[in-house]
């Protein structure tokens, strides 16, 4: 057997692009070449037993410079016919039935060559390899797993643990890239190795309405609680986290701007200036001395009002409402106590959003809430000892959690507890409402004209009699204790008359229970609750658990 020399690099590649043989093989001259094409395939028999394969007479067929046929051409040599295996002389290969150089060959070979030029060649004729073989392949990345080599998530990376192509060229988990160069929306590596929104310690992408990591998932979600937000303050209706702020502090002088180091005297001030396009905190240093300016929150703004630092942030004024909400304005009140006063309101809220977070309106010869088409949110907060009555709305809706309405209105009041009319409505979950009075004919807990939905759940309800404490016909409770025989629902337990005992000092409005109250194992905590009572007493907090009625349940 002869020794093949390489040739050059430089003359191998160039004889590689002259050296693929064009289609052209089956055409209308194909009858003649039957025979030739037999004995190439005699040939590659014929090699199996050690023989070999002639033409019986020269070629006479002349072909196209195209389909480089040559007059007399032997079987197996360059540019001629050759069968299936290893049919052609040492030096060549067979493709598409024409031996060819296999690239160790001297370009000055005998035979004409045939030249394609690589842009029209099928696809299926590139990238033949030099060691023989005839065989071809599409896509050829040149030993790549995957292409481009850009770090990117790639459809030929099937191993969902390696969904990318790194630079390269190999399928790799997210430890091997730059999650945030590949996209800037999951710019995390997850723990499956994939990128993701955000883990415990990449939160870039959270923002906006989604500026929570849940680390679980993986995943931006909404802020539900203030704790959340490094403001203190999430908007609780979009998710979304306060990032401006104000600072008032009553000891200061009354020319502030609002930022910490001087910021105003009064909540009215800063509330003042908030702009409509810009959610803002106001944070509220407690005092010795109350605020005193009503505050008037306008339309369409949102402001988060609330104590900054311990003690009592009080809101006290004379001749005047002590808060007002206009239309489309929403307001959270947290750690915030309005009191004391005239026979003005505490809160008129004129079709607005107003939520109370474990806040008080307390000791107000006025009433203490007065909504139209109102949206009213009680969370661990107390309404209590308000002369003119605790709550009324003219449509909207009222919601109660962990709250208490007790002690409020008077034997000459048009409100007792809560009067709902013009379609308003009505949801309590733990919550007590106890205690309240009404004149003659306004029913002492709950007084409702053509009201909504109206439902109480794992709730107490008493007046000062079975008789005058309800009259709403579309009220139900269930899983609640109350005095009122029209209350319809499952789960109740109806006992006469509230016996003071059962609280701690209701007297001076503490309604936290004590041991002989009879409202243990009545409530079931269902998901969604929450989990402590209204001074954070742990909750069973499991799907059907027995648990007390009120907003209070014992140490």
């Amino acid at each position: 057997m002869r020794k093949r020399h390489a040739p050059p690099m430089r003359e191998r590649d160039a004889r590689k692009r002259a050296l693929i043989v064009a289609r052209g093989f089956w055409n209308t001259a194909a009858v003649t070449r039957i025979p030739r094409l037999l004995c190439g395939l005699g040939l590659g028999l014929g090699l199996v037993a050690g023989g070999a394969c002639q033409p019986s007479g020269a070629d006479t067929t002349s072909g196209d410079d195209s389909e480089g046929e040559t007059q007399g051409c032997v079987a197996g040599s360059l540019n001629c016919l050759c069968g299936e295996g290893d049919s052609c002389e040492p030096g060549l290969v067979c493709a598409s039935m024409r031996c060819v150089d296999d690239g160790t060959m001297s370009t000055s070979g005998t035979g004409q060559v045939t030249t394609t030029d690589p842009t029209t060649m099928p696809a299926t004729m590139t990238g033949m390899e030099t060691s023989g073989d005839s065989s071809s392949s599409t896509g050829d990345t040149g030993g790549l797993q995957c292409e481009p080599a850009d770090g990117g998530a790639n459809a030929a990376c099937d191993d969902p643990a390696e969904p990318y192509c790194s630079v390269d060229g190999a399928c790799v988990g997210c430890t091997e890239i730059d999650c945030a160069g590949a996209s800037p929306t999951t710019p995390a590596c997850g723990a499956a190795g994939v990128c993701v929104e955000c883990t415990d310690t990449v939160k870039d992408a959270c923002a906006g309405i989604r500026p929570v990591c849940d680390v679980e998932a993986s995943a931006c979600v909404g802020c539900s609680e203030h704790g959340q937000c490094e403001s203190g303050a999430c908007d609780l209706d979009t998710g979304a986290c306060f990032t401006t702020t104000l600072y008032v502090d009553r000891a200061s002088p009354c020319e502030g701007d609002g930022s910490p180091a001087t910021p105003f005297c009064e909540i009215a001030d800063a509330v003042a200036k908030v702009n409509s396009n810009t959610p803002t905190v106001v944070r509220v240093k407690p005092s010795a001395s109350p605020y005193i300016k009503k505050v008037d929150v306008g339309s369409n703004l949102k402001v988060v009002i609330m104590r900054d630092g311990a003690g009592t942030a009080r809101l006290e004024v004379d001749g005047a409402d002590s808060m007002q909400l206009n239309d489309g304005a929403t307001a959270y009140l947290q750690n915030l106590q309005i009191s004391k006063g005239t026979v003005n309101k505490g809160i008129l809220c004129l079709a607005g959003t107003v939520w109370l977070e474990r806040s008080q309106i307390i000791e107000r010869k006025g009433l203490a809430i007065d909504g139209v088409d109102c949206h009213v949110k009680l969370r661990a907060s107390r309404i209590y000892l308000n002369l003119a009555g605790g709550i009324k709305l003219n449509g909207g809706s009222l919601s109660l959690i962990n709250s208490y309405i007790v002690t409020n209105g008077g034997a000459f009041s048009a409100v007792a507890g809560i009067t709902l009319t013009n379609a308003a409505s009505l949801e309590a979950v733990y919550t007590t409402i106890a205690n309240n009075d009404g004149k003659a004919g306004v029913e002492d807990s709950l007084e409702c004209l053509m009201e909504g939905s109206v439902t109480l759940r794992n709730s107490v309800l008493f007046g000062k009699t079975d008789l005058s404490s309800v009259d709403c016909a579309k009220a139900t409770a269930s899983n609640s204790v109350f005095d009122a025989p029209s209350l319809k629902g499952a789960a109740n337990k109806i006992i006469k008359e509230l016996d003071p005992s059962w609280f701690v000092s209701p007297e001076t409005g503490d309604f936290a229970i004590t041991g002989v109250a009879p409202f243990k194992d009545v409530a079931m905590w269902q998901s969604g609750d929450p989990v402590g009572d209204y001074d954070d007493t742990q909750r069973p907090a499991m799907d059907g658990a027995a648990d007390y009625a009120g907003a209070d349940r014992p140490n």
